[in-house]
């Protein structure tokens, strides 16, 4: 019996052992210690123990312990109910408790070693269940970073590589680095640039300053910007100094302001000249300004020269009188013609060409444009298509356009302005017919002279219709030429543009008529002198047409030659009598607006004094007036020399009040009277018709009081001597053979032939029977006279039938086809 339970314990001990042996994740005990195991029983130093050792029980050696036969960790302790872990990191089992259980390091105990990167510290720790297991990362404090062995964060700095990324060493701290600001060592900055010498303030970027020179490098960097800090440019470094000699300034050596002193430039001061010890940048006039150039003195800027002859262009939409030296070739233009004109000055340039232009629609209107308008320094403003208009003055400027020296240093004297054959200038109104308010277009001043061609000017007629009576009426002048003045029409001043000047238009409208054409006035015993280039055939130099009060105003001093086809007033529809006059059935349509005034001088032609007029190759027609009229002053008579010209439908063709006139190979005819010699009361004139021996003949013919819009008392004849002198009608063709020749009173009622016969109206074309006629002492010599082919028959529907009108209002006024109106003596027709 007792070796059967000695082999059972021995049984159980090897199975113990064999379960519970050495295993590196388990712990086991040693085994039986000075003494064996026989039978399943624990025997101490040889003797038996008995049964084995439950869970939790102390033990010294693994074969004591029942299955799984572990004691403790190491054979000792109490036995384990399992095998624990016992090799991770420290946190292994460090024995099992009274009932078995392995016993681990609390979780949070330290094990195995920290990783530290990034800044970033991650610490490890037992989970009380037998691992060692990484924590939750942390940055480093203090913005610190990782020590060298990377199991730790730095506790302090020695240098910015102690710290954390993007934090700098200072003081044995990690800091933020700065951008800009003040520093004392490379590493207090982001750029790791403090100052020049690692101390002062921050600098920005990765470049260094230039610090070469002593006087232009960098002493610092900003503290407000981290940019370097140089010697200002202009600084004065190395050894030049500034000088200007000979139009070229030498600049001093000066810092650049990027740390260097670079070598110092030479600098033309075109188109200024040297001041002191360098160029001048301002002028106040031409002396500031190299050879040729000029100071612009609204900008008080030297601009290059503007030579005689030059072509510049100024535009009143495009243009800018703010740009300095505008309208200088190779500039901007100028808006105005009053700055243009200033560029011009300045430059003291003769004959420049002047090109205008306007952007949008015709009329010149550049809101900053002074009127008048001062052309001088022998100008020509070449303006086709344009308008020139003072509207925005309402008449407060003397004219739109002025002929006249522009300043003290202008002394040529001249000026002209011209269009284009197709598209002429406009000078007055817009191009909406609306009129300026100046009381001229144009004036020429004392002392210059107007060229002009292809172009239109009018003065105006404007009517402001106020309360009964008291309308207001705006009558101002096409072209005044002022004593000392001259016009020339038909031609710029070097004959290269040529053409028509028409003053008025032929719109025969009381809106858009002018009240004088051309006023030729007198200054200091000197007076004006108008006359016109030759023209090719036919063209005419001048017309002048719808001017209310003349056409021509002519005072003391003037000479005037026109005899390039002038043509003064609206054409007739047809040679004949009221060849004017439209009726519908009243006179709508008037078609005599020149001379329509009934003023007392009202005229196409007006000489008053001492006047010389050579009018050739001309027309005078469809004139409410007289087509010349001729009168005294107290400084003399006027002198007119007719050729080649035709006069018709206007009350006299030529009346001489005083002075003398000569008429060669010319036709007066279809007017109410031809011509009349007659007197002032003072001096008595002279009318020549003999065509002054030249062979030629003068045609007066068809003159009657058909014609006359006045309602005459007289009836009207061909050629009419008032005076005591002889008048000389030699040579000239009339409508009968005789002529007629007859002695009357001053009212023609009662008339006595002269000559064996005269002829009242019959089949021979003959009128009213007064060819000739004087009415006082005088005669009229006929001798060598023709008869003219022209068929003078009265207009008979529009005649006032005899006996219409009574002697109470004997005048008879037609007012259309068989309408008539009759007014007292001194009344005229309307």
């Amino acid at each position: 019996m007792r070796n059967r339970l000695t082999a059972m314990a021995a049984g159980a001990f090897l199975f113990a052992t064999a379960c519970g042996g050495d295993n590196s994740s388990t712990t086991a005990g040693s085994g039986a210690t000075g003494g064996t195991t026989t039978g399943g029983a624990v025997t101490t130093g040889g003797a038996s123990t008995g049964q084995a050792l439950a869970a939790g029980l102390p033990c010294s050696a693994n074969s004591q312990c029942a299955a799984p036969g572990i004691c403790g960790v190491d054979g000792s302790g109490n036995c384990c109910a399992a095998a624990c872990i016992t090799n991770d990191g420290g946190c292994g089992a460090t024995g099992c408790d009274g009932n078995g259980a392995c016993l681990y390091p609390g979780a949070g105990t330290a094990c195995e070693n920290d990783f530290c990167g990034a800044n970033t510290l991650t610490q490890r720790a037992c989970n009380g269940a037998g691992a060692c297991v990484a924590g939750t990362a942390t940055p480093c404090s203090n913005n610190l970073g990782c020590n060298t062995a990377g199991i730790a964060c730095n506790t302090s700095c020695a240098s910015s590589k102690d710290c954390a990324a993007n934090y700098v060493c200072n003081d044995g701290g990690c800091t933020g680095p700065q951008t800009v600001g003040p520093c004392s060592e490379d590493d207090d900055c982001f750029s790791d640039r403090c100052g020049i010498k690692g101390v002062g303030h921050c600098c920005v970027g990765d470049a260094g300053c230039v610090t070469g020179d002593p006087t232009c490098g960098a002493t610092d960097c900003d503290p407000g910007n981290g940019a370097c800090n140089y010697a200002g440019a202009g600084t004065a470094c190395g050894s030049v100094l500034a000088s200007c000699t000979s139009g070229a300034q030498q600049d001093p050596s000066i810092c650049d302001g990027k740390g260097t002193c670079p070598a110092p430039a030479m600098l033309a001061c075109t188109p200024f000249i040297c001041g002191a010890t360098a160029c001048l940048t301002t002028c106040t006039d031409n002396t500031s300004c190299g050879s040729g150039d000029f100071c612009d003195r609204t900008h008080s800027t030297c601009c290059d020269a503007l030579t005689d002859g030059a072509s510049i262009t100024v535009d009143a939409t495009g243009g800018n009188d703010a740009t300095p030296c505008c309208s200088v070739p190779g500039r901007a233009p100028c808006q105005s013609l009053a700055q243009t004109m200033k560029i011009i000055d300045n430059a003291q340039a003769k004959n420049v060409t002047i090109n205008a232009a306007v952007g949008v629609g015709n009329t010149w209107n550049p809101s900053n444009e002074v009127y008048p308008i001062v052309l001088g320094w022998g100008v020509e403003l070449s303006a086709p298509g344009l308008y020139f208009y003072d509207g925005a003055d309402a008449g407060t400027a003397a004219e739109v356009i002025d002929i006249d020296n522009y300043s003290k240093n202008d002394t040529v004297g001249y000026a002209s302005i011209v269009g284009a054959t197709h598209s002429v200038v406009t000078v007055g109104p817009d191009e909406f017919m609306d009129q300026s308010l100046d009381s001229s277009a144009i004036k020429v001043e004392t002392g210059n002279t107007l060229y002009i061609a292809n172009a239109s000017v009018n003065g105006s007629y404007v009517v402001q219709v106020g309360l009964v009576g008291d309308d207001v009426y705006t009558k101002t002048t096409a072209i005044t030429v002022a004593g000392g003045a001259s016009l020339v029409v038909g031609q710029d001043k070097s004959a290269g543009v040529t053409g028509t000047v028409t003053v008025g238009n032929a719109f025969d409208n009381e809106l858009t008529d002018g009240w004088s054409g051309i006023v030729c006035g007198v200054s200091k015993s000197k007076g004006c002198t108008i006359s016109d280039a030759t023209l090719k055939a036919g063209v005419s130099s001048l017309v002048i047409e719808g001017q209310e009060n003349v056409d021509i105003d002519a005072e003391d001093y003037a000479t005037i030659t026109l005899t390039s086809n002038p043509v003064i007033g609206l054409s007739p529809a047809d040679a004949g009598f009221l060849q004017c006059e439209q009726f519908t059935p009243t006179p709508a349509v008037q078609g005599k607006p020149d001379a329509y005034s009934h003023g007392a001088n009202a005229t196409a032609v007006l000489l008053n004094g001492n006047v010389n007029m050579t009018f050739d190759n001309g027309t005078v027609q469809c004139i409410y007036g007289d087509a010349f009229l001729l009168n005294a002053s107290k400084n003399g008579t006027p002198t007119l020399t007719l050729d080649n010209t035709t006069i018709q439908n206007t009350e006299s063709g030529v009346n001489a009040n005083a002075g003398s006139a000569t008429v060669s190979n010319s036709i007066i005819w279809y007017n109410f009277n031809g011509v009349e010699q007659g007197t002032d009361g003072t001096n008595l004139s002279s009318l020549d018709l003999s065509s002054g021996g030249d062979g030629g003949t003068t045609t007066v013919v068809c003159n009657n009081s058909y014609e006359s819009v006045h309602g005459r008392e007289t009836p009207g004849v061909n050629v009419l001597n008032s005076t005591s002198a002889s008048l000389n009608a030699q040579n000239v063709d009339w409508d009968t053979p005789g002529p007629d020749l007859f002695s009357c009173n001053a009212k023609l009622t009662s008339c006595t032939c002269e000559i064996s016969s005269c002829t009242v109206y019959t089949a021979d074309g003959g009128f009213d029977g007064l060819d000739a006629v004087y009415t006082s002492t005088g005669t009229v010599d006929t001798a060598g006279n023709g008869t003219s082919t022209a068929d003078c028959t009265a207009p008979n529907a529009y005649v006032c039938p005899a006996g219409t009108c009574s002697a109470l209002d004997p005048i008879c006024c037609v007012l259309g086809p068989d309408e008539f109106e009759c007014l007292p003596v001194g009344d005229i027709c309307n």
